[in-house]
């Protein structure tokens, strides 16, 4: 994803095109939907020291439906506490 494309998306995420975000599990599993086309499902899954994601849109990876949520997630995160790495940035302890 280029630059623009991440600004476009930073830009529809601030205009609500994630409509849901919900935590499974702290710091490693969360699930969107995101408005696109239509609404979209996005799984968000923190494993192995890395992010990894799923879109039910045709793209299916590395689409602006995952940048959406993930900027969402970022955004809830620093609204939520301000003490420590993002939750991408933490390593998990099993």
């Amino acid at each position: 994803m280029g630059f623009q494309s991440l600004e476009r998306t930073k830009r529809s995420s601030s205009l609500g095109s994630v409509l849901e975000l919900d935590c499974v599990e702290p710091d490693h599993l969360y699930f969107a939907s995101v408005r696109g086309e239509r609404v979209y499902e996005v799984q968000l899954e923190f494993a192995n020291g890395k992010w990894e994601a799923d879109c039910s849109c045709p793209v299916g990876v590395r689409c602006k439906h995952i940048a959406a949520a993930m900027l969402a997630l970022e955004e809830l995160e620093s609204e939520s506490d301000n003490s420590g790495p993002p939750v991408w940035d933490r390593k998990r302890i099993a």
